[in-house]
């Protein structure tokens, strides 16, 4: 029933683990699925309680295609929802902000306010599997 274009990640969660986290409905398993609007929102509100700054540029910047994010290096261009998502403090290290001539210089990036660079560790069991850790 989901529209796959807004889809940020599935789980599949079964035995206890589904029961505990669910309770008696869990108990044949849950496929968690989670969207791009609220990933978003979860990694936005985990970044502005780590940077005020960020927090001010959110808050100040209504069009989010105005902003680059980068992981690790790795300029995130689609379906990066997931893998923002799924930092927390375990892996978290650094996350600066970047202005438009910074991105232009260092990254070749142009159109965009400003870039935010996460800096983090690969979580153990990454959401998305793929290198955006790297």
């Amino acid at each position: 029933k989901y529209d796959p274009k807004i889809i940020s990640t599935v789980t599949v969660y079964k035995d206890t683990v589904a029961k505990k986290w669910f309770g008696e409905e869990g108990k044949d398993g849950v496929i968690y699925i989670e969207t791009k609007p609220f990933s978003t929102n979860r990694y936005q509100n985990y970044f502005k309680s780590k940077s005020i700054e960020y927090k001010k540029i959110i808050e100040s910047v209504p069009n989010s295609d105005d902003l680059q994010y980068l992981l690790n290096e790795k300029i995130l261009l689609e379906n990066y929802e997931g893998n923002l998502a799924s930092i927390n403090d375990k892996i978290f290290k650094e996350i600066h902000i970047l202005n438009s001539k910074e991105l232009e210089k260092k990254y070749s990036i142009t159109g965009k306010k400003y870039g935010i660079l996460i800096i983090s560790s690969e979580p153990e069991n990454p959401i998305i599997l793929d290198d955006k850790f790297k």
